[in-house]
């Protein structure tokens, strides 16, 4: 038995794996498809994945015994995204002033956001994404709203090697989200990566009420990926598929 794990990075919004477009071929998908989920099976003694919302057909993943969750997110079409009607939202005009800046991340970032999630993420996997982070940092990239005094309102890392604007994480400043500044924030991340080519803005998550309330009222569609995990030990991948009570 592996002694490996495959873990999905806190770097990574979905898990780097090589599948094949369904569209080109469902026969031919579906074989490489479960080459590889078998394949990972039995390199790996824990695998936790998560899909691209591009992979729809996980049928070889449940055909080897994968426990699987489904998971939605809003993406946004940038390409399609209005710049005068967003200058035209009240939250945008209040806030336009603030500046929009890139850098690199570094640690007090990470500490920021690691604080900012302690009451949402249970302390062993809040350990793991600042660890991730840390080791991860030479692909990661923030942008951030500051004020005229260059004081931190808002902020979201992303991972600058990815084609699509994924928001892997965000923080921000609690009088200025009283004041709906987050509505601000998040169309000006908007405009600034349509400015800088990308066709696609990921809000990597609309699970909870809350958050899938608060995001659905973005020009973003909703969209379905799944959440993957296998484990070598037949009772811990039962007890999994028990306790998250799998498609």
């Amino acid at each position: 038995m592996s002694t490996t794990s495959l873990k999905l990075l806190a770097s990574d919004a979905y898990s780097c794996i090589n599948l094949p477009s369904e569209l080109n071929s469902s026969h031919k998908y579906l074989l490489v498809a479960n080459n590889l989920a078998k394949e990972l099976t039995e390199k790996y003694r824990d695998v936790h994945l998560k899909l691209n919302p591009k992979t729809q057909d996980i049928r070889p993943f449940l055909w080897n015994n994968f426990t699987a969750i489904k998971r939605y997110t809003y993406v946004v079409s940038l390409t399609d995204l209005s710049e005068s009607s967003i200058h035209s939202i009240p939250e945008y005009k209040k806030w336009q002033h603030l500046a929009v800046v890139e850098a690199d991340l570094n640690d007090l970032d990470i500490i920021q956001h690691i604080q900012f999630l302690k009451a949402k993420v249970r302390p062993n996997r809040l350990s793991i994404i600042q660890q991730d982070l840390q080791q991860n940092k030479h692909h990661l990239k923030t942008l951030s709203i500051k004020n005229d005094l260059g004081e931190l309102l808002a902020q979201m890392i992303f991972n600058h090697s990815k084609p699509t604007a994924e928001q892997l994480f965000y923080t921000d400043e609690l009088s200025f989200k009283r004041n709906r500044g987050g509505v601000f924030a998040q169309y000006a991340f908007m405009l600034f990566f349509k400015n800088k080519g990308y066709t696609q803005f990921d809000f990597c998550g609309a699970n909870f009420k809350s958050i899938a309330l608060y995001k659905s009222r973005f020009p973003g569609n909703l969209q379905v990926f799944y959440e993957l995990w296998h484990h070598q030990n037949k009772l811990k991948n039962l007890a999994r598929k028990f306790l998250f009570h799998q498609i």
